[in-house]
């Protein structure tokens, strides 16, 4: 196995890195677009990370609004309860179909359509203090292609843990999304921010 590492730099405010649920390069904030609707959801799930360890409750970290606590539906714009958006986030709501996910070096943003085509939804995914999430991302094409990615989130004590492995069939990436790097082209530029690559290769 080939193992390489190198340093990648990320403009959030240009799409920055984010997961669409089509063959599409419609910028984010244009999501959704007409192949969004004509894709099957991206789902996702928690599952558990190391042996004996019980799968997190996704729920715990799930926001409304962009800054860290809880998902409250009264502030949501649309999603009625808390079942109604963890079914959209599994892929197994009629209404909702969850679109495109964007990673960035404090969390997730999950950007979800509605079925009627004029409604859209935005939630959010940030590091827990004390708790880990691993969560499987699956995206499947009418073709029969699948994407696999796996999302790691923890609020650990030296800042916040952001890790996306995507598995590729020569092997995997991992993607650790640097929190508060400093880079030296953009001083005064909160948007860009750095990623440690690390790929392996069989």
């Amino acid at each position: 196995m080939r193992k390489m590492s190198y340093q990648i730099e990320i403009d959030r405010d240009a799409d920055g890195y984010f997961i669409s649920n089509a063959d599409t390069d419609d910028l984010w904030d244009c999501l959704p677009g007409k192949a969004n609707e004509q894709y099957p959801p991206i789902r996702i799930k928690s599952i558990p990370y190391g042996h004996n360890e019980p799968a997190a409750n996704l729920s715990d970290f799930v926001s409304s609004l962009e800054d860290d606590g809880h998902c409250d539906p009264e502030k949501t714009i649309y999603f009625k309860d808390r079942e109604e958006y963890l079914s959209a986030l599994r892929g197994e709501s009629e209404d909702w179909k969850l679109i495109g996910i964007q990673v960035d070096d404090v969390g997730a943003t999950l950007k979800f359509a509605y079925k009627d085509k004029r409604h859209g939804e935005t939630l959010f995914l940030y590091p827990v203090k004390g708790k880990c999430l691993n969560l499987l991302i699956e995206v499947e094409y009418p073709d029969g292609n699948a994407e696999r990615y796996l999302l790691y989130l923890e609020d650990v004590d030296y800042g916040l843990m952001v890790r996306l492995t995507e598995y590729e069939l020569w092997g995997y990436r991992e993607i650790y999304f640097k929190q508060h790097s400093h880079i030296p082209e953009h001083p005064d530029n909160t948007s860009y921010f750095y990623a440690l690559v690390v790929e392996y290769k069989r």
